[in-house]
C-alpha cells in the first residue's frame, strides 16, 4: 500500500466511526471498497491491529479534534 493510501485509509477510519467499525470487523473488503492495493502481509498486519486501542485513539482523536475545533 502507498503512504498515500494509509494516510487515506487512517483519515478515513477517524473521520468516519462506522467505516471503522466495519473496517475491524472485515479490513480486506473495506480495503477494496476504497480500491487500495495491499500486499498479504500489509493486509496480516492490518488484522493484527488492537480494535478497541484503534476504537480509543479514534474516540480520542475525535473528541480533542472537536474541542479545537469549538475553540476557533
Amino acid at each position: 500500500m502507498s503512504k498515500k493510501g494509509v494516510e487515506q485509509l487512517i483519515g478515513k477510519a477517524l473521520a468516519d466511526p462506522k467505516f471503522l467499525e466495519d473496517f475491524l470487523k472485515d479490513p480486506e473488503s473495506k480495503i477494496k471498497e476504497a480500491g487500495l492495493d495491499v500486499s498479504l502481509e500489509e493486509l496480516t498486519q492490518i488484522k493484527l491491529v488492537d480494535a478497541s486501542k484503534a476504537k480509543r485513539f479514534a474516540e480520542s482523536f475525535a473528541e480533542e479534534f472537536g474541542a479545537r475545533r469549538q475553540a476557533l
